[in-house]
């Protein structure tokens, strides 16, 4: 395993919390590159606070409860409970169930769902995220009108337009993979990307309000390398947009972000 190649989401603080996890039971691995992993997460820890769970605000530790055993009282991030989950992970929302001092119907109403109506469908396997809507939504679609198919008469996809706008509204521009989840650039670039190619152009604006760094685009915040595919995306978002000559700066500042 190359930890210095390694991009999944969340590996720097999931993989040595699970390693601690199975050492209080008795059982320790030593691999090469454990020594780099734990560097690498003192580096990512070193940005973050577990107290920044218990704000009212939206941070990617939210999908990753269960690297915060021990470390924070998980009674405190309930007012982050969407829908029944914690940023529509399975992962987080059980270790939520099991570490608050109350059980939650709701959550276990979600849980129960996901295992039963998931792509596992009742056979064990659990995604990662559940539901995905926004992003099953765009990406495939955004693949299919950038290269002429023309899906504006297509029934189903004028649902998914709707939906698509309703969420860009009801979230003010920025959206994530699925509704109020926290935002992330690819997400918002490519639900902008999409809307315009089904004539119904919306602003940029508000997307680069929040995802705009001084040399490239930022997927999140407290991200701990630059984002190639979010640089992609913004670019086509404000090449797509209705004035992109009114992006001139950040065009070029995706392109540059693009090429790092």
């Amino acid at each position: 395993w190359n930890v210095e190649t390694t991009l999944h989401v969340g590996f720097e603080i999931l993989v040595p919390a699970l390693l601690r996890y199975l050492e209080e039971e008795g059982i320790a691995f030593a691999f090469p590159g454990r020594e780099r992993l734990l560097e690498i997460e003192k580096q990512k820890l070193s940005k973050f606070k577990a107290q920044y769970l218990y704000l009212p605000i939206k941070v990617t530790a939210l999908h990753s409860l269960e690297a915060f055993v021990g470390a924070i009282e998980f009674d405190k991030v309930s007012h982050h409970k969407v829908n029944g989950s914690f940023m529509a992970s399975p992962s987080s929302t059980a270790a939520y169930m099991m570490y608050s001092t109350q059980w939650d119907i709701e959550c276990e109403d979600y849980l129960r769902h996901v295992i039963y109506h998931a792509s596992g469908r009742g056979s064990g396997g659990v995604p990662s995220a559940f539901p995905s809507t926004i992003f099953e939504s765009v990406w495939p679609l955004s693949t299919l009108l950038k290269v002429g198919y023309d899906l504006n008469s297509v029934p189903c996809v004028e649902k998914i337009r709707s939906y698509l706008h309703d969420a860009y509204v009801a979230e003010k521009g920025i959206l994530g993979f699925t509704p109020f989840v926290g935002a992330d650039a690819d997400d918002t670039a490519t639900t902008i990307l999409v809307l315009h190619l089904l004539n119904q152009p919306v602003t940029v604006n508000a997307m680069l309000k929040e995802f705009e760094e001084e040399h490239h685009f930022k997927t999140y915040s407290q991200e701990r390398n630059p984002s190639f595919s979010a640089n992609c995306n913004v670019l086509l978002a404000l090449l797509y947009s209705q004035e992109p000559s009114l992006y001139t700066t950040q065009i070029e500042k995706a392109i540059n972000g693009y090429v790092q």
